[in-house]
């Protein structure tokens, strides 16, 4: 029994005999797993570290060559005998009506009547976003009012394949003839077991692997990586990133199975599933970045200050930030006592339990860009509006006009991954002072605090999940028994998204969240990272936060640094924003021509020839990447129509993979094109409209 080395281990003794076969075998062995950790040095370092451990099995070489690899729980196979077992499995997989696939489409017979966004219409300028799906699923119902003519899965053709998740590397053998067999865009190597990677590099030549991927035009991905989550949201990063495939492409991905662990496989693929929503999050649609639009340059036609001298705060400036989350009702005292030495930022519906308990924020934080919001803010004080008196206010660049009138004081930050954030960017706003502030308005507030200068932050109620999963919310706030009572307000308010996701507590055991509030987690985690000169406290029972540091109520006095002047670091805080002018016809035509030229680019690669359902592929993989490339990722028409093209491509793909006439599909594919080039040209003419009302209800 011969041990495979790894760095740590030994060396075989020098008294074993070896045939100088065996010895040339194992040589061989030996050379490949260090070829393959130069390999992963040079390009995936963390895959290296994973080769400098020693694997726990072990090799038998019989004179005449015969492998048998000998595993740590005491069983064993002959190399042989995996070769052929791979090769049964390669043969299965390429039935296409047996073949794993992984499935998440949109039900392409379904149509949303008006109002196309629900009881959300009221609060948007358009109703694009589901008119034109619309469109898209009564021309498919049209022709295909049944499922003859239709596969049950997506169809690619007998040898070509978008995107391959492999589960398992095993010994490796399956991937090079995988590659060979088939013309696969993506790869995706998927290994849990992190000793039989270690195992697999003795016997497959990764550099070969890659080289023969690269002649292939194969995107090859490892995944080696023993927690579940952390293999979704790798898979889901390599989907996003730079070069990666749309990720309507995760629709009809084929599954081969390496592996014999069939419950393993079955948790893994259910995590991608679960978490598969995060690859379409935020990524917006035509209909907001439309409200975004007329609401800014309503915003700077009426002159609001904008964000501009970053750490500007005094050193000493405490900030606390309060949110709406349950904790906030056993920290009220806290806020009494030492309220009037910190400057206090109210977030959202946050202010409604101030306003109950009778203090006074010095700033109110809001994000949201529909005009609901006026009337939120008007109810959550019991339409009190001397308490707004002396109340200063910070909102997102797309909040509603009116709002910022409802103040004395005001300021507006620009928001990043933002139509006019980007139109903004390039008439000269720094990079840096476009935040994030996503997706929770308690983002906002940090991003602001610890960007403007703040080094003691102190948070109240930014629970980000509960113990208890009904519990979102503090007691008070408009969501509890301060409910407004006209129907629309309540409806709104009242909506949280249905699902229960668990994360860690701040103070140890584990947490309730939801999908916004997962997100909103690591989005502040690396918000409060940026600055490490910056201390956040976390006093809340709710998520951990990363690079927050958890208190507890109970400590916070040994914490306390005195405070800070409160009203000077209030007009530290205001002195931040400047107020300028610009030039309304210039910014207007800067995205006119921005908008012209992007549906040009679309029209061209349209215009291409397409003969095959891969001309069609490749012709949704270079519209999809308009909008994600890095060249455009910060470009004004990549933000204003990445969701809503995404999801008409997405349609369009669902739709000509399971149709089985090749040239019908084809004609699908025309079509769904040409919907998609029309929804730009009308969304075209809803900006130009949008903007003149925007400038008009200014001039009133």
């Amino acid at each position: 029994m011969l041990t495979l080395p790894g760095k740590q281990s030994a060396q075989p003794s020098k008294d074993i005999d070896m045939t100088p076969l065996q010895q040339a075998y194992l040589n061989k062995l030996r050379a490949t797993a260090e070829a393959n950790a130069a390999f992963f040095q040079l390009n995936m370092p963390q895959h290296k570290m994973l080769l400098d451990k020693a694997s726990s099995a072990s090799v038998d070489i019989s004179e005449q060559g015969d492998l048998v690899v000998r595993y740590a729980n005491g069983e064993s196979r002959s190399v042989t005998a995996d070769i052929l077992e791979m090769e049964g499995r390669i043969e299965k997989f390429s039935d296409l009506s047996d073949r794993p696939q992984l499935l998440a489409f949109h039900n392409l017979r379904r149509f949303v009547e008006s109002p196309s966004h629900g009881r959300h219409q009221v609060f948007h300028y358009s109703k694009l976003d589901a008119e034109y799906p619309n469109r898209a699923t009564r021309h498919f119902a049209k022709h295909y009012p049944d499922n003859s003519g239709l596969n049950r899965y997506p169809s690619f053709g007998e040898k070509e394949i978008p995107l391959l998740i492999v589960f398992g590397s095993r010994l490796g053998w399956h991937l090079p003839r995988l590659l060979a067999e088939y013309k696969i865009r993506h790869l995706v190597v998927i290994e849990t077991d992190l000793d039989a990677f270690r195992l697999s590099a003795f016997f497959q030549d990764y550099v070969q692997l890659t080289r023969l991927a690269q002649e292939k035009g194969t995107d090859l991905i490892f995944i080696v990586q023993s927690e579940l989550d952390k293999i979704a949201r790798s898979l889901t990063g390599a989907m996003l990133r730079t070069g990666g495939l749309p990720q309507f492409f995760i629709h009809g991905a084929s599954l081969f199975y390496g592996v014999d662990d069939t419950a393993m496989v079955a948790k893994i693929r259910e995590t991608i599933m679960e978490t598969m929503w995060e690859l379409f999050f935020g990524m917006g649609y035509f209909d907001d970045e439309l409200v975004t639009i007329r609401h800014t340059f309503g915003n700077l036609k009426q002159g609001v200050p904008i964000y501009r001298r970053p750490n500007t705060i005094p050193k000493d400036a405490v900030a606390f930030v309060i949110g709406s989350g349950p904790s906030l009702d056993g920290l009220i005292p806290l806020l009494r006592e030492y309220g009037d030495r910190a400057v206090i930022f109210s977030c959202g519906t946050a202010l409604a339990i101030l306003h109950k308990m009778g203090i006074k924020p010095d700033f109110h934080v809001e994000k949201e860009r529909q005009n609901i919001i006026a009337e939120v803010i008007q109810k959550s004080i019991s339409n009190d509006m001397e308490f707004l008196e002396g109340v200063n206010f910070i909102g997102l660049s797309p909040v509603y006009p009116e709002v910022f009138n409802m103040f004395e004081r005001y300021g507006m930050i620009v928001k990043a991954a933002d139509t006019m954030g980007a139109v903004l960017n390039a008439k000269g706003v720094p990079r840096e002072l476009i935040l994030n502030g996503q997706p929770t308005v308690t983002n906002t507030a940090i991003d602001f605090a610890v960007s403007a200068g703040f080094k003691n932050i102190y948070l109240f109620g930014v629970d980000l999940g509960s113990k208890d999963k009904e519990k979102h919310h503090s007691k008070h706030t408009v969501y509890m028994n301060l409910m407004p009572e006209e129907d629309h307000l309540k409806k709104i308010l009242a909506h949280q998204p249905a699902n229960d996701i668990i994360v860690p507590g701040n103070f140890g055991g584990e947490v309730h969240a939801n999908k916004v509030l997962s997100f909103a987690r690591p989005m502040m985690s690396h918000s409060i990272s940026m600055y490490p000169d910056a201390k956040v406290y976390n006093l809340n029972d709710g998520a951990l936060i990363e690079h927050a540091i958890p208190l507890p109520p109970e400590d916070f006095s040994q914490t306390w640094t005195g405070g800070c002047d409160k009203h000077a670091t209030v007009e530290a805080v205001m002195d931040t924003f400047q107020p300028e002018e610009w030039d309304m016809d210039e910014l207007q035509g800067m995205l006119m021509e921005r908008i012209d030229a992007f549906i040009s680019r679309v029209e061209a690669i349209v215009a291409n020839p397409q003969s095959s359902l891969s001309d069609v592929l490749d012709k949704m993989i270079e519209i999809h990447w308009m909008t994600l490339a890095p060249s455009n990722i910060n470009d004004p028409c990549a933000l204003l129509f990445r969701g809503t093209s995404s999801r008409l491509l997405s349609m369009a793909y669902n739709a000509v993979t399971i149709i089985k006439d090749q040239d019908e599909a084809l004609a699908k594919a025309e079509w769904d094109f040409s919907n998609l080039i029309d929804c730009m040209h009308e969304a075209r003419e809803e900006v130009v409209k949008n903007i003149q009302v925007a400038f008009a209800a200014t001039e009133q």
